[in-house]
């Protein structure tokens, strides 16, 4: 694995910004915090906007509950490394006195929503939620002690838990705590129905035996089928190209494929025709800076009107 790969993989596992953190019920009582299933897209869509998919078994109904595996896949120059985060909801979900059920969104797409998750935390997204000690010092860089709170509420201090104000810190606890930049509305993924977070990304191809939901197409994006896509001729890097390192210029890429609305599709194809690469990792510095330029040259695709 190499430098530019090492340093994407740990930024993967940073901890997310203290403000993408949103409380949730334990089965058991008390409070804790979870992170959306968008908001790991979100990075995912960041460190690596190219070179990642996910692939969902069909739902099985085991006792209670609809359970769903997930296989999520990161493309790298060395090959893909895959992680598998399997789901879990109720099947036969509780209702209110009207008759509806109290949760939003069905039980296949809050268990695809889970495996999704699960798979993630595989490859160390997220996992630090389950040290309440770092949570709580987490929080606390930017005064929030509602972490502090929650663990005592849910009787965790006996184990030695840092204090209310333990931790509090002007600076953030690392670079990734800022807010990663959102993901336009180009994103290949799945939408949630009314905004809520029950249904994870949909990319990629099906697990064998598996059915893989139809995508929605953005609304600035042409849908990409398997006709063949004519791009503009690649420009030439620039002969004053400002001092960035790869990452950056990797972050650089994605904010300009969201920009340009680009689907992965589009932007592998462009690679492969281009480069002779499927991934961007593949690419050398100065192909990824030569690709970059050229994003930039390009203007936001346009939907047709009818």
């Amino acid at each position: 694995m190499d430098i530019n790969t090492q340093d994407l993989m740990a930024r993967l596992k940073e901890p997310f910004a203290v403000t993408e953190h949103k409380e949730r019920k334990l089965p058991g009582g008390g409070r804790w915090f979870y992170i959306p299933w968008q908001t790991i897209r979100d990075r995912l869509e960041a460190l690596f906007p190219l070179d990642w998919t996910a692939t969902y078994s069909d739902p099985v109904v085991v006792g209670d509950y609809t359970v769903i595996r997930c296989q999520l896949t990161i493309l790298l120059s060395q090959g893909g490394i895959t992680r598998e985060g399997v789901g879990n909801d109720k099947a036969f979900p509780e209702l209110n006195q009207q008759g509806k059920s109290k949760t939003i969104g069905t039980p296949p797409e809050r268990a695809r929503a889970d495996a999704f998750k699960g798979a993630a935390e595989e490859f160390g997204i997220g996992a630090y939620l389950d040290d309440q000690k770092f949570v709580i010092r987490h929080m606390q860089t930017v005064g929030d002690s509602r972490a502090y709170k929650f663990a005592k509420e849910n009787d965790w201090l006996d184990h030695g838990l840092p204090t209310a104000n333990e931790g509090r810190s002007s600076d953030p606890i690392s670079p990734l705590s800022k807010p990663m930049a959102p993901s336009a509305n180009g994103t290949s993924s799945q939408p949630p129905s009314l905004g809520i977070d029950p249904a994870p990304p949909d990319l990629g191809v099906p697990l064998q035996g598996a059915t893989t939901p139809t995508k929605q197409q953005p609304a600035n994006s042409r849908p990409v089928g398997s006709e063949a896509v004519d791009y503009p001729a690649p420009t030439a890097p620039s002969a004053s190209i400002p001092e960035m390192s790869p990452v950056d210029v990797l972050e650089h890429i994605s904010t300009e494929l969201k920009r340009v609305g680009w689907t992965n599709t589009q932007g592998r194809d462009y690679l492969i025709k281009t480069y002779g690469k499927r991934s961007r990792q593949q690419l050398s510095e100065t192909e990824l800076w030569d690709f970059l330029i050229h994003l930039r040259s390009c203007s936001p695709v346009v939907a047709d009107p009818f």
